[in-house]
């Protein structure tokens, strides 16, 4: 584009050359004036900014210069959670093993075999003929005592004791006959019972012994947030340079990041929050607002949907938005609070306070000078309350745009 101005200018002189020497003075300056537009044109296109570079990318560019580090050590054990559920499987494993063994052990106690429940029964049948035996005996001895003596009665007394006593002599004998097999039943099954018992002993040491490790693994797990953002703040309060603050974001951010990259929610909010605190740090007594504000682009933005726990509630992700509107006032970066404001009113709880946040807009806008855009935001206000309590400011800004149209 310089050259094209030059050759204008040179094409504008050659025709000059044929004029008069008054006119040639007026042709002169018509080249220089064709040389300087051209060539400020040309300097506007090659100074038009590039496109913006991401605002994580800035970040840990500038953390690398202020550090001398491109990369950052994650602060926590971000494998802590897949531990916790390593540890909750195997204690689960020793329990089905330990409530299975010990119903085995009940069911091989209680458990009756159709040996013992046949035994059972000619106990009781032997029980029966030998109280018969014993009352043919007692009818014999009565026969015998009677007197005078019935030698009949006596003779069938005779034959029946004989007959009940050949009969409780049977059972004893068919008994007898299923004591061995019973007796080596039961010895397989006290085989049976102490090898589970064997096997139950340890099995219990071993449930206990993981239940005990995954517990202790749980409150490690439920301790580990406030747990890192204490040691944090205790290396801030005792930061002994710039470099050492710088090196602490760093790895506060690259636990941000490990975090909110995990596909469970909760560690996710866990990163937003450790981001939260970087942010903090970032802008303690204005530190490093510059990157503060890179922070809540970088994170807060993308990630307001984390930041409340309860259904339809905003209110922490309009804590963030709060944040963020300090510290972009404090960078003065007019577009970044303009979109912060945007999203304050999307997030805010009802209609009225998004317009309460019109209303903080539009004042920014009027101390910036902007009068014409705070109009625009000031006619949003729908909610009638806002908009009388507005009133006196409304007609000021539109008597300001009014008079400086």
């Amino acid at each position: 584009m310089l050259n094209e101005g030059l050759h204008v200018a040179r094409a504008v002189l050659a025709w000059g050359m044929t004029l008069n020497q008054g006119n040639r003075r007026m042709v002169v300056l018509l080249a220089c004036v064709a040389a300087i537009f051209f060539g400020c044109r040309q300097a506007d296109r090659a100074e038009q900014p590039a496109k913006p570079e991401d605002p994580k990318a800035q970040i840990y560019k500038f953390l690398a210069k202020k550090t001398g580090q491109k990369e950052f050590a994650v602060g926590i054990d971000c494998e802590l959670p897949k531990k916790v559920a390593t540890l909750r499987s195997h204690a689960n494993s020793w329990e089905q093993l330990t409530i299975a063994l010990r119903a085995s052990l009940r069911a091989a106690g209680e458990e009756q075999t159709p040996l013992q429940k046949q035994i059972e029964s000619l106990r009781g049948e032997l029980a029966k003929v030998k109280r018969e035996a014993g009352d043919t005996r007692t009818r014999l001895k009565e026969a015998e005592n009677r007197v005078p003596a019935n030698t009949n009665e006596i003779a069938a007394r005779q034959k029946e004791h004989a007959a009940a006593d050949a009969a409780w002599m049977a059972k004893r004998h068919e008994l007898s006959a299923k004591d061995a097999p019973l007796e080596t039943e039961r010895a397989e099954r006290n085989r049976k019972r102490e090898a589970i018992a064997k096997e139950l002993e340890p099995a219990e040491r071993a449930w206990e012994v993981a239940r005990v490790e995954a517990a202790r693994k749980e409150e490690e797990l439920s301790r580990q947030e406030d747990d890192y953002i204490r040691a944090t703040r205790q290396q801030m309060a005792a930061i002994p340079s710039y470099e050492a603050l710088y090196r602490l974001i760093g790895q506060q951010l690259a636990t941000a990041d490990r975090l909110l990259a995990d596909p469970d929610a909760s560690r996710r909010r866990v990163g937003l929050k450790v981001a939260r605190e970087a942010c903090g740090h970032a802008n303690s007594d204005s530190v490093d607002v510059w990157l503060a504000a890179r922070i809540c682009e970088a994170y807060f933005w993308p990630n307001l949907d984390l930041a409340d726990t309860t259904p339809g509630s905003r209110e922490r992700a309009l804590d963030l938005l709060e944040t963020s509107r300090r510290v972009f006032f404090d960078t003065y970066e007019t577009n970044n609070v303009l979109k912060n404001y945007t999203l304050l009113m999307s997030n805010a709880p009802d209609a009225r306070a998004a317009d309460m946040f019109r209303v903080q807009l539009a004042d920014w806008l009027e101390e910036k000078g902007n009068l014409g855009h705070a109009a625009e935001i000031l006619n949003e206000i729908r909610d009638a309350q806002i908009l009388a309590s507005a009133q006196e400011r409304i007609t000021r800004v539109k008597g300001g745009v009014a008079a400086n149209p």
